[in-house]
């Protein structure tokens, strides 16, 4: 019997011909042993097969392409120039009423940080586990960041003594995921993928791979682009950014679950302006709310500083801010260690270099 790969060759070379003698069965020869009858089921059956043989045939003529995974520090352009705190333009400054309180902001210690972007950073409550984004070059289009083999969604674990080597939460291909929370043994994300728009998904850990990709079916994702979100109160709340109607300025909301199903989202007025509110965290005990601001004037939006709002028994408080310059997605541990993402730009080019996670230790 012809195998398909020889098939698919010869057909790729030679085309369908009535010359294709050795592997197609010609008609004429049909006529001097069948009747019309006949012919017409073999010649059904005939163009069965081909059709069966060509559909079989496609991935051999046109093969899928294949991808892999590429460490980051592979994947960083060779250009690419790791931006410290002595070359810093911008970097981040905790404010004076918080001196008291916590250490100056440093990059994040650990194997973390390189000359790529990390970004979208989540701790652990115990401070155990740490999720983040990552992308070799902040200035590749996100079309080529789907399948590079780089971009995507990182973890690491603190050992006792050191953070170890990040790993890469593989989500499949022909994806483009972010904004990790972990909650529950379960990986919550948001993600492009299946020819849909952005949408929040979980996955399960099986010890060794991500399983169990299932997306958010209810008035989150229908109704809501909630993003980087925060969940609380034992996982019946969650606090996300929604943009508003003019595309441009975001605010957080909250949401509580009620007998299994989330409820429609609320403003949380205490802490929205006319600025750009976004990416909120939520302390495990449900006393202090953290987030993003960034103003927004004549249509563009401004350097994104963290805020924070203390619970005051009945409301959310006058919001302070926290760190300037370039520092926002603020999460915290239960020791109260604050982590950021900082964005080094660059006032020449007016650009983004790349992005560190820093920390600012409790005192």
């Amino acid at each position: 019997m012809i195998s398909f790969k020889v098939l698919a060759i010869y057909i790729h070379n030679n085309g369908f011909s009535q010359n294709s003698g050795e592997l197609l069965l010609r008609f004429d020869d049909i006529d001097h042993f069948m009747d019309g009858k006949k012919k017409k089921i073999i010649l059904g059956i005939s163009i069965g097969v081909i059709i069966f043989i060509f559909l079989n045939c496609i991935h051999l003529i046109w093969p899928e392409p294949s991808y892999e995974l590429i460490p980051r520090d592979e994947a960083i352009p060779d250009d690419a120039v790791k931006i410290s705190t002595e070359t810093d333009q911008h970097p981040p400054t905790l404010e004076t009423s918080f001196t008291s309180i916590y250490e100056d902001p440093i990059p994040m210690p650990g194997p973390i940080n390189t000359a790529g972007a990390e970004d979208a950073c989540f701790i652990t409550p115990d401070g155990l586990q740490f999720f983040f984004w990552f992308t070799p070059d902040v200035n590749r289009p996100a079309g080529e960041c789907v399948n590079d083999g780089s971009t995507g969604i990182y973890n690491t674990t603190w050992d006792g003594a050191a953070w170890a080597e990040p790993e890469r939460a593989f989500l499949g291909w022909n994806v483009l995921d972010g904004c990790p929370t972990f909650f529950n043994d379960q990986l919550w994300f948001c993600s492009a993928r299946n020819n849909n728009p952005m949408q929040m998904y979980i996955a399960d850990h099986n010890g060794t791979d991500w399983v169990n990709f299932q997306r958010i079916q209810d008035i989150l994702s229908q109704d809501y682009d909630i993003g980087e979100l925060h969940i609380t109160d034992s996982g019946n709340k969650i606090y996300f950014a929604d943009v508003e109607e003019d595309g441009l300025d975001f605010n957080i909301y909250v949401t509580e679950k009620v007998g299994g199903v989330w409820q429609t989202p609320v403003s949380v007025d205490a802490v929205n302006t006319e600025a750009c509110e976004n990416q909120p965290f939520v302390s495990e005990d449900g006393t202090e709310m953290w987030f993003t601001r960034a103003s927004t004037t004549e249509g563009t939006i401004g350097p994104p500083e963290v805020f924070r709002s203390v619970w005051t028994g009945s409301e959310w408080g006058t919001p302070e801010k926290v760190i300037s310059s370039l520092a926002g997605e603020p999460t915290l541990d239960n020791d109260g260690n604050l982590y950021f993402v900082h964005h080094f730009w660059d006032d020449s080019s007016n650009s983004m270099l790349e992005a560190d996670i820093y920390v600012c230790y409790r005192k």
